[in-house]
């Protein structure tokens, strides 16, 4: 199994640590500087700075900021279909963070994306949302597929705006200035940030940069594979109506957009991973199926740049030029799924949730049950906040589905007071629907239940996006099974 390696890792969602990006202007004595620190989500903080003002950085918006002044930005409405904020007292987290999430873009959360192949050419870079268990994000008429474009509220858009600005003539700027992207400094506990990746791209340049600010040197991920998305210890595999025949599911894309299988089947398991050390990249491959042959198929790639490109100065990113003079430089910073350094970290639980997620809206209890067990098991493996919240998961299913009785004695004999005191002080949603559920149908408190509503608003304010519609009606589903028991609290609620 040469290629081995095209096993993919996936992270749901979670950047934590320090990111410096700096953007040098090709003048001497010219220097400009931004940081954004991410640590329970993504926030932008620093300044610009410039030898004796000349060199001025902005913001651009698809839309008008009403408020700009609030912000100390000057408006700039002189270059058609663009509003540029120009900030000449640094770019600080409010207001970057102020400009962007009126564009829809990600500011404090930030999903792990999924790329395209990219092989450094021109500037069609696609980003996908997660696959999920059984179907691909990438159409395939042979499986159950389809297109599934990221959100661009997953991901963070930055354009900015350089202009600098003539020392003889103010107000006019110099023209052929070039902007380079000079250091990326990441760090953060474990190895998450391992998976950052940058898409720069200028509107005057004809390709843009995928750019792993984590390399020296130029390399790829590979962007197709095999998955167990389900951690059932086998790769996920489809079966053929017409044969009842077992064949490894296909995530991703491959090169030529086809890919083979070998024309036997397995005749025992093979992979020898055991139970502890599975995980959605790291599996086995089950008897009975038909693999992909990977003497016939390549997985495609995304093909990076390393920081070595940038720090000599070989690539600019931008030129000043056009209207005004001024260079644009739009960057698109998101976690890479592909990448196969971060391993048993809580993003291969925010992964397998994706997969539970998708099981609960489908009122498929049983498989997103199945799916939770056993990270139950990997307490170590994972933050407290995340463990706590599968317990969570997993309560809101035992009662939605089990006779009362059955669900109490469940709860007395498996959940301890650490737990119990989380779940009913977590301002989520997947602690207070399950909380809901024990206030209201186990403890039979209809205090509680007052509580729980007022926290709702909040829970679902700070609720991922692709997770809130789901979590709407999961809420009501919980809500709607307490009061057919207690119907009089229904009315006294309202």
């Amino acid at each position: 199994m040469k290629q081995k390696k095209n096993k993919t890792h996936y992270i749901i969602f979670g950047l934590y640590g320090m990111t410096s990006l700096c953007l040098a202007a090709s003048i001497s004595g010219t220097f400009a500087w931004y940081t954004y620190s991410t640590r329970t989500g993504l926030t932008f903080e620093g300044a610009s700075v410039a030898d004796a003002g000349s060199l001025q950085i902005g913001v651009v918006s698809d839309v008008r900021i009403v408020d700009y002044e609030d912000y100390h930005f000057i408006e700039d409405t002189s270059v058609k279909g663009k509003y540029i904020y120009w900030s000449m007292s640094g770019l600080t987290a409010d207001r970057i963070n102020h400009v962007i999430e009126a564009n829809g873009s990600a500011t404090n959360r930030v999903a792990a994306m999924t790329s395209g192949k990219f092989h450094g050419d021109g500037t069609n870079f696609t980003l996908y949302s997660t696959p999920l268990h059984g179907s691909n994000y990438i159409y395939d008429p042979n499986v159950n597929s389809k297109t599934s474009y990221a959100k661009k509220d997953e991901y963070v858009t930055l354009p900015l705006a350089f202009r600098l600005e003539k020392e003889d003539r103010p107000g006019t700027y110099e023209e052929g200035r070039n902007i380079y992207f000079t250091q990326c400094d990441i760090t953060s506990r474990e190895k998450i940030s391992d998976a950052v990746r940058i898409f720069a791209y200028s509107e005057t340049k004809s390709n843009g940069h995928l750019i792993n600010p984590n390399e020296r040197y130029d390399g790829f991920d590979y962007v197709g594979g095999v998955l167990d998305l389900d951690i059932n210890g086998y790769y996920d595999y489809w079966t053929d109506p017409d044969t009842d025949k077992e064949y490894e599911f296909p995530y991703g894309e491959f090169v030529g957009g086809t890919y083979e299988y070998v024309t036997t089947p397995l005749e025992e398991d093979y992979g020898g991973v055991i139970r502890e050390n599975i995980d959605t990249f790291t599996s086995n491959y089950k008897k009975g199926t038909y693999q992909i042959d990977w003497e016939k198929t390549e997985a495609e790639k995304a093909e990076f740049e390393g920081m070595s490109n940038f720090m000599n100065h070989r690539y600019a990113l931008a030129t000043t030029g056009g209207v005004h003079n001024y260079a644009y430089l739009n960057m698109i910073i998101f976690l890479e799924r592909w990448d196969t350094s971060v391993i048993n970290t809580d993003f291969t639980a925010s992964l397998n949730l994706m997969t539970v997620y998708e099981c609960l809206g489908a009122k498929d209890f049983e498989k997103a049950a199945k799916i939770i067990e056993p990270m139950l098991n990997e307490e170590n493996k994972i933050s407290n906040t995340t463990y706590q919240r599968l317990i969570a998961q997993y309560l809101y299913i035992k009662i939605m589905t089990s006779p009362i009785d059955d669900a109490r004695n469940y709860y007395d004999t498996n959940v301890d007071d650490k737990t119990r005191r989380f779940i009913s002080n977590d301002i989520s949603m997947e602690s207070l629907r399950a909380y809901i559920l024990i206030a209201g149908l186990l403890d039979e408190s209809q205090g509680e239940i007052l509580y729980v509503q007022s926290k709702i608003k909040k829970a679902m304010k700070i609720a991922l996006p692709a997770r809130k519609e789901i979590e709407q009606q999961l809420y009501q589903d919980a809500l709607n099974k307490v009061y057919e028991v207690h119907p009089e609290w229904k009315a006294e609620n309202k």
